[in-house]
């Protein structure tokens, strides 16, 4: 779905808000629909992942992750996070390359 302020978020916003711009609202509707089945198998995912009971027990408990994964995660996690910040100016880099190629 995308939540603000990561990436996700924003290109789902202005997929949603082009289609609402420019097109029939039946094409709006059907993105909306697609949202909501979207809401429902994540829904599905989450409870059955944090909500269920485990399948079978085990003695052994996970080993945690060493440095070089944590030290991965938390980037990924940052440029996410940063994407979603600072998503203005890879938009006005295309939007100026889009108006080039359409002779605006």
């Amino acid at each position: 779905m995308g939540i603000p302020p990561f990436g996700g978020f924003f290109s789902k916003y202005m997929v949603m808000s082009g289609g609402v711009a420019s097109t029939p609202m039946y094409v709006w509707l059907i993105f909306l629909f697609g949202a909501f089945l979207t809401i429902l198998y994540l829904f599905r995912v989450f409870s059955m992942v944090f909500l269920g009971s485990p399948k079978k027990s085990s003695d052994t408990l996970p080993k945690e992750g060493g440095r070089l994964m944590v030290y991965c995660v938390a980037a990924l996690a940052a440029l996410s996070l940063l994407s979603g910040l600072l998503f203005q100016f890879p938009l006005e880099f295309v939007e100026s390359a889009v108006m080039q190629m359409l002779e605006v």
